[in-house]
């Protein structure tokens, strides 16, 4: 658990103000503006995207209420959009350790494959196809959605047992359907092909492909690597893993696709030498028929936790988790660069870290695994410079005037009496 998280949570509720900000610089909101928390962010162009969030949590609702927000202009501003008709599925319990507050059918995450069809998941599934203005529920039969991807003009997901009892990795099912079709169907061949939660799926043209994590005698998971046709017409079969044995074991594996182009990241167990939390983490690329792949990182490159790996334009990488800045390569994974823009943000979160997706090879975003830092950063030159905005509610006292960009609990911290959270507080206002 986040220790920042839960210290400051007990001084939550004097946060009453919020930061927003503009690539020309931060405006002034007035303070009975609560944002919007940020849970996922699709977009399938520079300019249109989704937003799943929730409202303000507090210490005794939690977060409960579903928000949509949309974008028409790469995220300068958001409108409302209907929600989907579901309850979030399991965020703020942790931090205000009330009890679990999803109930089955529950979601947490959106993905779009266009302007037309979405889905929000996690572990419950709804569609839409009209671009959000209404949700229907499919049903999964007790089954969790764990893993959703487009591409190819499919749906790809990992539809996972609720209950593993004492087994190490969850048995699971891979389902395809048309985008714009609701009639999911079991790939054959790919039972079990994506089990557990390090497990990771990718699209490229018309071929699909799952990280797979088998479990064996020795109770740890045996990674595996699978590809077949996303619509079915080719039977699966496994792909050798590049490096040694072990180096995509159960600390994670990542896969992302663009174009031709495959990346695998490879997580390695985390340790905690100094200069800092490191993990060894291997980068490959493969374009010759997933016959042979290059390694284009080696440890200990790039600090921190890996969690999220994107791939856009063939040679654009970008490499993101806990405990680091955002690592994009714009030369196939050679180099590797960070934005001091970002560098802040990642150290206020205490270590919760940041999912950065780029879009194409001038547009991204990022997310803050962080509800006390409700912002989404955005590029738009290719991660040299990163900019960060939030999404408001709307102001039940139109009438009361902006007070200026610092939080609230950043001016009346020192009356507060809680004096043990001071330092935290202090390195949350630093951020802003």
């Amino acid at each position: 658990m986040n220790v920042k998280l839960v210290l400051v949570a007990a001084v939550a509720s004097a946060a009453t103000s919020v930061l927003s900000g503009t690539a020309a610089g931060h405006a002034a909101v007035a303070p009975a503006r609560a944002p919007v928390i940020p849970l996922s962010v699709s977009f399938v162009s520079p300019s249109q995207g989704w937003m799943l969030g929730v409202a303000r949590c507090t210490p005794t609702a939690g977060c409960r209420t579903l928000l949509m927000r949309k974008t028409a202009n790469g995220g300068r501003t958001w409108v409302r959009a209907p929600a989907p008709p579901a309850q979030l599925s399991v965020y703020g319990s942790v931090v205000f350790t009330n009890p679990a507050i999803g109930r089955p059918g529950g979601v947490d995450t959106v993905l779009f494959a266009n302007a037309s069809d979405g889905w929000v998941y996690g572990p419950g599934l709804l569609a839409t196809h009209d671009g959000g203005t209404t949700w229907h529920r499919i049903a999964t039969h007790g089954l969790l959605v764990t893993r959703m991807t487009a591409g190819g003009g499919h749906i790809l997901a990992v539809f996972q047992k609720a209950h593993c009892g004492t087994t190490a990795v969850c048995p699971s099912h891979l389902f395809t359907a048309r985008v714009g079709s609701d009639s999911f169907r079991q790939l054959p061949g790919t039972a079990g092909a994506a089990g557990g939660t390090t497990s990771s799926i990718a699209i490229s043209g018309g071929q699909a492909y799952v990280g797979a994590l088998h479990p064996t005698r020795a109770g740890l998971p045996h990674a595996a690597l699978l590809t077949g046709s996303v619509n079915g017409s080719a039977p699966w079969h496994a792909l050798n893993l590049p490096g040694r044995p072990g180096n995509c074991g159960m600390f994670g594996m990542f896969l992302a696709a663009a174009g031709p182009q495959l990346a695998l990241g490879c997580a390695g167990q985390p340790g905690g030498a100094p200069p800092g939390p490191r993990q060894p983490k291997w980068i490959y690329l493969s374009t010759t028929g997933r016959r042979s792949w290059q390694q284009v990182t080696r440890p200990p490159a790039i600090p921190g936790y890996m969690t999220d790996l994107s791939a856009t334009a063939p040679g654009i990488l970008a490499e993101s988790g806990a405990r680091a800045n955002v690592h994009l390569s714009r030369d196939g994974g050679h180099t590797w660069h960070t934005s001091p823009s970002l560098a802040r943000p990642y150290r206020a979160t205490g270590g919760a870290g940041l999912a950065a997706t780029m879009v194409n090879s001038h547009f991204g975003f990022a997310t803050i695994d962080d509800p006390y830092l409700p912002r989404i950063y955005f590029t738009h030159d290719g991660g040299h410079t990163w900019t960060w905005t939030t999404i408001n509610q709307p102001n039940p006292n139109p009438g009361a005037s902006p007070e200026a960009r610092t939080p609230t609990i950043c001016r009346q911290h020192p009356h507060l009496g809680v004096r043990i959270v001071a330092e935290l507080i202090s390195e949350y206002c630093r951020a802003a």
